[in-house]
């Protein structure tokens, strides 16, 4: 599969004009994700695609509120040391965990 048509895919399936489709590929080349195009879909498919969510503003607001309920449930501290966390740091690494 040729560079354009990996790129073009990636574009697809991110809705992303071609410019930041092209950026993405080749930090996704660099960064060693996939080692050449032929590794390419294999990637695409299986790493990609299948972690691709998209939310509109209800369901990241959900996410959210959702997560700042179960707070309480979780340690301050950070493992391997009595650093403490804010809540705001608390509260998003809640939300990314989500």
């Amino acid at each position: 599969m040729s560079n354009e048509n990996c790129i073009n895919k990636i574009s697809s399936l991110l809705r992303l004009n071609k410019n930041h489709s092209k950026n993405f590929y080749e930090k996704s080349l660099s960064a060693g994700e996939f080692l050449n195009d032929s590794d390419f879909e294999n990637w695409f498919e299986n790493r990609l695609k299948t972690n691709v969510v998209f939310l509109n503003k209800s369901d990241y607001e959900e996410m959210c509120l959702s997560s700042l309920k179960s707070l309480k449930n979780f340690s301050a501290t950070d493992f391997g040391s009595s650093r403490q966390r804010d809540f705001n740091q608390k509260w998003a690494d809640t939300i990314r965990a989500i």
